[in-house]
């Protein structure tokens, strides 16, 4: 069975987008041709976000637990067990992959977070901000943290990524020199972290 791997979109973006900007189909089959990642299935839900469906940060939580991850788990050939799990995500996505990965460790132990908008979860109702509860991260098996150099969000990531390293966790960063809030950068962040899977 595959391991996992949900990723959200950004804001004003859709569930085509990793495909259509990202270009992740060609990325990772390269990757895993070259044996530089493990083979996995790939998940790009639409998310919250400002886009057609205009779903609310509380919906999407509830439709990803309740409907999204039940049917792929039922009509694909995937694993079950949370270690073969990730959740990851861009800009407004990766504030949603941290506050709702970060609270429900008995379903992810790996996240991916890109070009975090930390200042979402401040706005954003039904999207509370994880860094604000006293949440046990033990079960978090890697913590991936991706932005450019030029993004307003750099020191906001760094600052988060020691404060996890000093609860013990398994932190990554990738800065990529120059850039800011940029395809370029999530290209690059998406194959580094698919490298660092399962």
């Amino acid at each position: 069975r595959y391991p996992v791997r949900y990723l959200l979109h950004g804001l004003g973006d859709s569930a085509a987008s990793w495909i259509t900007n990202g270009g992740i189909e060609l990325t990772l089959n390269n990757l895993i041709a070259q044996r530089r990642a493990k083979p996995m299935v790939v998940v790009t839900p639409m998310s919250a976000g400002r886009n057609r469906v205009g779903l609310s940060a509380a919906a999407f939580e509830k439709i990803l637990f309740d409907e999204l991850i039940p049917r792929v788990e039922r009509e694909y050939h995937v694993s079950r067990d949370r270690a073969t799990r990730a959740l990851a995500g861009v800009s407004v996505g990766g504030a949603q992959a941290m506050s709702i990965g970060m609270r429900r460790t008995d379903m992810f132990t790996s996240l991916g977070l890109h070009s975090v908008s930390f200042g979402t979860m401040a706005s954003t109702p039904g999207l509370p901000d994880p860094r604000q509860l006293p949440l046990d991260l033990s079960p978090l098996r890697l913590v991936f943290l991706g932005s450019g150099t030029a993004e307003d969000t750099l020191e906001a990531s760094r600052a988060f990524s020691q404060s996890l390293q000093a609860r013990g966790l398994r932190v990554l960063t990738v800065e990529v020199k120059g850039q800011g809030h940029v395809w370029p950068v999530w290209r690059q962040v998406f194959a580094d972290f698919v490298q660092s899977l399962f």
